[in-house]
């Protein structure tokens, strides 16, 4: 009977749990705390970095603004020297700059210099500058090159690099 009274005492002490030094548990109250505090700090270190990439994501963007607006800027002022300049210099300008420029070319259209039957693609290159588009055929009777201007207002076909038939738009 003692042994059984004993058994049960000991199931009663275990289901109610086993009495904890008080140190230990503040100990394990302050572990808590400290992990609690480290995570609050980390959330708020993680808002402040975040804010701080918005903010300089935000700076990067208007000084790649201000950047592509002096780059047209110098492009538009080395475009209107160039027109200054002459035709010559104009078509140097367009076979630097590419077609990304050709709504220029509706200005350009006053300084073009007339094309003559047989002049050399790089004798129109000359008078009328670097065209938007180039097209090019290949027959049996030689090489066929169709250049566009204008969007195709003006255009010139050249035959083994002479010119062969053109079109002026008005």
């Amino acid at each position: 009977m003692a042994a059984l009274s004993g058994s049960i005492a000991a199931a009663s002490a275990y289901g109610q749990g086993v009495a904890v030094d008080p140190t230990v548990q503040q100990a394990q109250r302050h572990n808590v705390e400290m992990e609690r505090i480290a995570w609050q700090q980390a959330k708020e270190q993680r808002q402040a970095d975040e804010a701080q990439l918005a903010q300089l994501a935000q700076l990067l963007e208007q000084q790649q603004a201000e950047l592509a607006q002096q780059q047209a800027d110098m492009e538009r002022k080395s475009f209107l020297e160039a027109q200054a300049a002459g035709p010559e210099a104009l078509a140097a300008w367009y076979n630097v700059h590419g077609s990304a420029y050709a709504s220029q070319l509706s200005t350009s259209q006053k300084t073009r210099q007339p094309l003559v039957i047989g002049m050399t693609a790089t004798d129109v290159r000359t008078a009328w500058g670097a065209p938007e588009n180039v097209d090019y055929m290949v027959w049996v009777n030689g090489t066929w090159t169709y250049w566009c201007y204008d969007s195709c207002g003006a255009a010139v076909i050249l035959q083994d690099g002479r010119v062969q038939s053109f079109q002026q738009s008005h």
